[in-house]
């Protein structure tokens, strides 16, 4: 008996040996390289939670969302474009280095040939969290340099917001309210590869303490070699770059308060610079072009900007930075023009409404789309919930009040006027109780228009006064769009399937018409949009800097999250379904 039971046993052996040896290898073979992300749009850190759990994911691309693990990605800065910056000699830039010291910077403001990198805390419902807000924190920060996350310089306030840092211990928690969707500049020291650890943390309105597993985040700053082993591990540091890294681990976050904030006011708006960077006060023709190694204005599209209030919690006994910014009901989405695209189609365009409306605060665009293939303007209306409203312009009057009322600070903003001249303005960064107007190509893709860009023009202006269009580059110098000062028409290139933010400023309250112009190929959509600047006294502009926020498509839905089933995997299953089979087979067969 013993001998008619050998067989089949040594057979089982041998067919255990062989399983366990393709049990070791197939997750080996079948674990994927990482993903690696350069010119695209993300959202870096993007909280989920899903009624238990709070954690932290990766959302990227644009429109159509799709959301990652952030475990098998690379967030690639290239030394490209505009991100290798020269630090000019201004004291409110000097936690990032001595003046001429080079830093790589993913932008604030969208350069389509860089990773556009944010966060945003659109998926999480309100109602929820106490004060509707959560906190992020950097946990660690591990590279060859310093990392800093900060917002733009405005020369209208002189501050500079700092969020984020590897090496000041004051700036490692954020409290960020739900519903936002924020952009920055992330600036590393030192090209290499370094490894950010954030964790997100919350608390019920039922006092329910909620915190998500430390999720590691690497970046890869300047060229990226993909690993030669399967990446267990984070990629090592790319070929070129300073000396390996070294840990520089932040030390644990300042302990932060669990009810409202309390912020104090930031400094006041009077900035000393040494030498600021000379901006150029021509019209930017391409939002393509970039800077030598300096701090020049680059016209790019700039991202938007979200809702209340989003606060750097300090640490005691430090400054704080405030912010408000507001985000619309309805979101849009914020683009950049060389990103793959999913194949899901959007919806037919519907008509623009006929009434007349009047917008004076929320979210709207003015849009370019193509209806039944004609080129179109609109106005997006998004102040609203719900899904945004398409208006054709003549139908709609922005009205802007004693809200929209600042000062011009002078020098490189002299085209508004001399230091101490009242203007009105609609900001790059959302403010309560003025309207975010921006420009939108989002409808259009690749391939609708030729060299898949349009130009925007301002071809008349009728008011009172002046008007402009400018943006803020990181160092807070103008880049112009648009400037009736010194003639018409103007024009400004925008790739589709963009969505940018800018200051549009009026000199003097009044009713203005503004006649644009979208041109691509042989097609034209000429309209004009009226602006009633309210009369009333200016007012200094409130001491924040600009924060670019974009809101999604209401229509996208997030890919669904959870782990990726590969193929490696579903072939292990089938050999594990097989050698089963076979193994009863021959312990049947053992029995008879």
């Amino acid at each position: 008996m013993t001998a008619t039971h050998s067989r089949p046993a040594l057979l089982s052996a041998f067919l255990s040996l062989v399983l366990g040896a393709l049990c070791l290898l197939v997750p080996l073979s079948a674990q994927a390289a990482p993903e690696v992300l350069r010119a695209v749009h993300t959202d870096a850190l993007h909280p989920t939670y899903d009624g238990a759990a709070l954690k932290l994911a990766t959302r990227i691309g644009t429109g159509d969302y799709r959301a990652a693990d952030p475990a098998n990605l690379v967030f690639n800065l290239e030394d490209r474009g505009s991100a290798r910056t020269e630090l000019p000699d201004l004291p409110a830039f000097a936690f990032l280095g001595a003046p001429g010291s080079t830093v790589f910077i993913a932008p604030e403001s969208q350069d389509p040939e860089l990773i556009w990198p944010g966060w945003d805390t659109e998926t999480l419902p309100t109602g929820v969290f106490r004060d509707d807000s959560i906190e992020l924190t950097l946990l660690s920060a591990e590279g060859p340099g310093a990392v800093e996350v900060f917002f733009n310089y405005d020369e209208f306030s002189g501050t500079v917001p700092r969020l984020f840092s590897s090496v000041d211990p004051a700036y490692r928690t954020l409290r960020q309210p739900v519903g936002r969707h924020v952009h920055a500049n992330w600036s590393f020291s030192a090209l290499g590869t370094y490894t950010l650890t954030f964790q997100a943390t919350a608390t019920t309105t039922t006092g329910t303490h909620l915190t998500s597993p430390p999720t590691t985040y690497t970046w890869a700053v300047g060229p990226y070699t993909p690993p030669t082993t399967p990446p267990t591990t984070p990629p090592g540091t790319p070929p070129g770059s300073p000396t390996p890294p070294t840990t520089s681990p932040t030390s644990p976050p300042s302990p932060t308060p669990t009810g409202p904030s309390s912020p104090t006011e930031p400094p006041s708006p009077t900035p000393t610079p040494s030498g600021p960077p000379s901006p150029s006060a021509a019209p930017s023709n391409s939002p393509t072009q970039h800077p030598p190694l300096t701090p020049a204005p680059t016209p790019r599209p700039t991202p938007p900007a979200s809702q209340p209030t989003t606060t750097p919690v300090r640490a005691p006994g430090t400054a704080a930075d405030t912010r408000a910014c507001i985000t619309t009901p309805s979101p849009t989405t914020s683009p950049p023009t060389t990103f793959p695209r999913p194949t899901t189609l959007s919806p037919p365009p519907q008509p623009p409404t006929t009434t007349t409306t009047t917008l004076q605060t929320g979210h709207a665009d003015y849009a370019a789309r193509l209806e039944n293939g004609v080129l179109r303007t609109r106005i997006k209306d998004g102040t609203q919930p719900g899904a945004p409203t398409w208006r054709d312009p003549k139908d709609v009057t922005i009205r802007l009040t004693a809200a929209a009322g600042t000062t011009s600070p002078g020098g490189a903003f002299s085209f508004l006027g001399p230091k101490g001249t009242p203007v009105w303005q609609i900001p790059q960064t959302q403010k309560t109780g003025v309207i975010w107007l921006g420009w939108n190509t989002e409808e259009l893709k690749p391939g609708q228009l030729p060299g898949d860009q349009l130009t925007w023009r301002l071809d008349k202006l009728t008011g009172p006064g002046r008007f402009a269009i400018f943006e803020f580059n990181p160092f807070g110098q103008p880049q112009i769009i648009f400037n009736s000062a010194d003639g018409l028409p103007d024009t400004y290139k925008v790739p589709v399937g963009t969505h940018a933010h800018g200051n549009w400023t009026f000199t003097k309250p009044g009713t203005y018409r503004l006649t644009f112009t979208h041109a691509a190929g042989t097609q034209t959509a000429t309209n004009t949009l009226t602006v009633v600047v309210a009369p009333g006294g200016a007012r200094s502009i409130p001491a924040e800097a600009p924060l670019a926020v974009a809101t999604p498509d209401p229509n996208c839905r997030l890919a669904a999250t959870g782990a990726d089933v590969s193929p490696g995997w579903i072939a292990a299953a089938v050999l594990f379904l097989l050698l089963g089979t076979g193994l009863l087979l021959v312990a049947r067969r053992g029995t008879r």
